[in-house]
């Protein structure tokens, strides 16, 4: 019987573990998602390179995940429908507002705000 609560223990212990790691993983992902949208806030012009930010669920970026990502606000503003849509999707935003309203999310969530 004592062995057996051991190895109930140890794998509580493992379990434990696990989401504490989970949870550290989660965030450092958050850290880091907001450090580039805060350097996005902190661009000082249209030409100025926007930052792709992490997807929270995976960690992955659009660029790591082969999407299109603008170098600038000025390439954003000139990406296609389906460029957005893209983005969108990519990080879980919804799509179902005109080509304007679209960007703005997508801006908005990058921390894009010239």
């Amino acid at each position: 019987q004592m062995q057996e609560q051991m190895t109930t223990m140890q794998q509580q212990m493992t379990t434990m573990q696990q989401q504490i790691q989970q949870q550290m993983t989660m965030t450092q992902q958050q850290i880091q998602q907001e450090s580039e949208r805060s350097m996005n806030r902190s661009r000082r012009a249209n030409r100025d390179e926007i930052l792709p930010v992490i997807r929270l669920h995976d960690g992955q970026t659009p660029v790591a995940s082969r999407i299109h990502f603008p170098k600038d606000q000025t390439e954003l503003e000139n990406l296609t429908v389906a460029n957005v849509n893209n983005l969108l999707t990519f990080y879980g935003l919804p799509t179902n507002c005109n080509e304007r309203a679209k960007k703005d999310r997508l801006m908005r969530f990058l921390g894009v705000i010239l």
